[in-house]
């Protein structure tokens, strides 16, 4: 099975999407910018895929899901401004929630927006 999540941001913007799973701290999966993507160590594009759409949307696909995927996933994007010595800019985060439920599913929040993604994991039972 896979999850989906989406994060809408500005133009241009450079995004980055972190995990944090239960009593672990925060990890960055990857940063992207167009169809360039950067993985960090111990994060896959096999695992991890990242696509850019129209409307300057990112969809972070999660495949063959199992319960060491449980988590909550950050999107975060700024865009690096026009002098190199100054700081990047925050502009905006969103948060999903992933968690096993008792029906073998793994449910996904934004917190952000309100959207509820549910998806079926067979490995649960």
């Amino acid at each position: 099975s896979t999850a989906r999540i989406e994060c809408k941001v500005d133009s241009d913007a450079y995004v980055h999407w972190y995990v944090q799973r239960p009593n672990e701290g925060l990890k960055r999966i990857l940063h992207v910018k167009g169809n360039k993507k950067t993985y960090d160590a111990g994060f896959t594009d096999s695992k991890y895929k990242v696509e850019y759409r129209a409307d300057n949307i990112y969809v972070l696909d999660i495949v063959k899901l199992a319960a060491e995927d449980e988590g909550t996933y950050y999107c975060a994007a700024w865009q690096l401004p026009s002098h190199t010595d100054t700081k990047p800019q925050e502009a905006c985060t969103e948060s999903h929630r992933m968690s096993r439920k008792s029906t073998g599913e793994i449910r996904i929040v934004g917190t952000t927006y309100d959207t509820v993604l549910t998806v079926n994991i067979s490995a649960f039972h």
